[in-house]
Formats: C-alpha cells, sequence, structure tokens
C-alpha cells in the first residue's frame, strides 16, 4: 500500500501537539503543530491566506529590520502563530515580530505586577510585605527591589524598615521574613525587649 506524502507546516513549539490534516480529494497528508485542533486550524487557514494573497510566485519584500534597517529573513513563527523575522546584519541578528498578538498571561503589560511592586516599595512597604500583598515570590520581589535601589538611590535615602534601620539594610529582620515565621520572630523580639527594661 503507498504511502500519503506528509508536509509538515510549521515547527513544533512548547505545549504543541502534532495535528494530521488531510483532505478528502488530496493525496498528501499536512503535519500541523499546535495546542488544540482549532488552533491547528487557524495555522493552516493563515498559511493558505498568505498563499492565496501573496502567491507562491509572487516575489515577496522582506520587512526592514527595525533596529538596524538591514535585510532580513523568515525565521519561522512564535508560540501565537505570528511571522518572526531575523536580520541578517552580521553585526545586528535580532529577531523581531512586527505584528504582536499578546495571548494573555503573566507577560503582558497591563497584567505586570513590577508597578505596583515600585509604587509601593517607594512608598516604604518592605519588599516582604510587598511581596505578599501582590502575592509574588521573594526572590523576585527582591531583584525588582534591588533594581528599584540602583535606578532611584535618592528616593530610598530616606526610607526605613518597620524595625528602624535604612531599607534594605543587611542582617536578619523580622519585617523580612516569610509570613509564618514574621508573627513568631516579632514575639521573640518583644519579649527580648521586655526583658532588657526590666
Amino acid at each position: 500500500m503507498p504511502t500519503r506524502p506528509v508536509h509538515v507546516l510549521n515547527q513544533p513549539y512548547k505545549g504543541s501537539r502534532r495535528f494530521e490534516m488531510k483532505a478528502p480529494d488530496a493525496e498528501g497528508i499536512i503535519a500541523v503543530h499546535a495546542r488544540t485542533e482549532q488552533e491547528a486550524r487557524d495555522h493552516l487557514l493563515n498559511a493558505f491566506f498568505e498563499l492565496v494573497f501573496r502567491g507562491a510566485h509572487r516575489t515577496f519584500q522582506n520587512p526592514a529590520c527595525p533596529f538596524c534597517s538591514g535585510r532580513t529573513q523568515r525565521k519561522g513563527r512564535n508560540s501565537a502563530g505570528t511571522r518572526v523575522w531575523t536580520c541578517q546584519n552580521p553585526e545586528c541578528r535580532r529577531c523581531f515580530v512586527l505584528n504582536r498578538v499578546w495571548r494573555g498571561g503573566i507577560n503582558h503589560p497591563s497584567q505586570s505586577k513590577k508597578p505596583e511592586f515600585v509604587r509601593l516599595f517607594l512608598a516604604g512597604v518592605s519588599v516582604a510585605d510587598a511581596a505578599d500583598r501582590l502575592h509574588l515570590n521573594h526572590s523576585t520581589a527582591g531583584n525588582w527591589a534591588d533594581q528599584v535601589a540602583a535606578n532611584n538611590p535618592d528616593a530610598l535615602a530616606n526610607l526605613n524598615c518597620p524595625c528602624g534601620k535604612p531599607i534594605r539594610h543587611r542582617g536578619s529582620c523580622a519585617h523580612r521574613m516569610a509570613k509564618h515565621l514574621r508573627g513568631k520572630a516579632l514575639q521573640e523580639a518583644q519579649q527580648k525587649k521586655r526583658t532588657a527594661a526590666a
């Protein structure tokens, strides 16, 4: 039995599966990598429209590189199915997308928690408290705080930690601990103050 010829439409990407599409009257099979069957149909439809409107026989002018205005070449598609271009200039070699499509997720600028974190941090809220309020990982919050401190040294000069030391001071501090440890550490600190005063 003769096997059908298979054409692979796109490269596999994170979270994609291989869908095999065939037409009732055609000989071959088109393999499409996508997350869902509907997404595979969308990829196939996009490829069809690109073929019809740009034409396989027509010459298509690649866009100029937005960074150096050099010549570009296709580099495939990203996970959203948008065409990715790469610059052929050996000094640039950057990749870019002309019409970026956001599919949601935490990478969308409107969903970023960083602006709110910066506002809280510059208002004098400790890194641990800001991380807890925004449901951030404490190491992420620490990295962001280091960036804010590097970019705004004058703004942080007058800020103090709730314990009274300068903000981002070295050494242990009950106000920088995780929530479940903070209560116990604050109780121990208060008890030490009482015994010292007595």
